[in-house]
This record gives C-alpha cells, structure tokens and sequence, in this order.
C-alpha cells in the first residue's frame, strides 16, 4: 500500500500544531510542523529581523520536504503542518506527491475571525511564543494576509472549524482519513 500522507493547513491560530499532533499520537505517523522546525533553527543560529525569520521558513520547508521525502520513498506515512499558501505551495506538494507514490489527504482548518485573532493575540503575548517568529511585528500581515485556501491539489479535503475546539469530531476525522 502507498504511504499515507496528511496535509494539515490553515491561518495562524487555528489550531493545526495541536491537530497535527493529536493525528500523529492516534496514528502513529510522525509529524513535522514549520514553526517547530523553525524554532530550532532560530536556537542555533538566532534571530534578529522579520526578514531572518522568512528566511528560516524557507529553510524549514526544505528540511521538511526532505525528511517527508524520505520517508515517504520508504513507504512510511507522514503528517506535515504549516501555514501553507495555495499559490506557492501547491506544484511542490503535488511533485511530491506523485514522486512517492503517496495516498494524501488535506486537513484545512478554519474558524471565526475573531476567535482567531484572540488566539493569535493570546499567543503572541503569552510569553511562550519564541521571540524569533516576530509575531506582534507581524500580527496585521498574519490576520488579513493571503488566503490559506485549500493547495490546488486533486486530494480528498477535510475542512474543520476550529472555533469550538470542545466541538471537533476528532473520531470522525480519524475514519475520514483511515479510509485514503
């Protein structure tokens, strides 16, 4: 059987690092999420500027791509989460894709607007965000930016609204993905 891989996208404050996650435990997949691969590197080589740091996410999709590669090659399955944005991320993922032969689904979550910004908010001055993302520099450009739609992919969808979380029907999630 084809590897399974799990496309989890959305705006900032949706909840996809905690989405991505939950699937990898229930799964047993393993997951790489940018921020999290970002963050790493901004310990070891530091941060400074907005600029910096949008090089480090370019840096971040290319050590993804390459672990997610690998291990797709293999025929491990693979959850990947970011902030994906249809225009310049789809044509990579379809390559990959087709490259490896992969069964994929796209996980897209969404919810209220004002929610979202209370999180982002929430999480930007919490004090647990690292400094190196930039958040409230950023905060305008993260909440009215480009439009998270959907990758231009021809893979099943599964759209979530993250507005309750007390509300998420993650066993419904979990058939709607077993069954790829």
């Amino acid at each position: 059987m084809s590897p399974l891989l799990i496309i989890i996208n959305g705006h900032p404050g949706t909840g996809k690092t905690t989405l991505a996650h939950r699937l990898s435990k229930e799964l047993k997949l393993p997951v790489m999420c940018k921020d999290e691969v970002k963050e790493i590197l901004f310990d070891r080589l530091g941060w400074s500027t907005k600029e910096w740091s949008q090089k480090l996410s370019l840096a971040s999709y290319g050590i993804i791509d390459y672990v997610m590669e690998n291990a797709l090659s293999i025929g491990a399955g693979f959850i990947i989460e970011s902030n994906f944005i249809a225009k310049y991320d789809s044509e990579r993922m379809k390559k990959l894709i087709e490259k490896c032969n992969a069964r994929a689904v796209q996980v897209v979550l969404h919810c209220n607007e004002v929610v979202r910004s209370e999180r982002f908010r929430d999480r930007s001055m919490s004090g647990n965000r690292h400094a190196g993302h930039h958040d409230l520099d950023q905060a305008q450009e993260h909440l009215e930016g480009e439009k998270r739609i959907p990758l231009s992919i021809d893979i099943p969808l599964i759209e979530v609204d993250t507005t309750d979380f007390e509300k998420i029907n993650y066993p419904e999630i979990l058939d709607r993905i077993r069954v790829i």
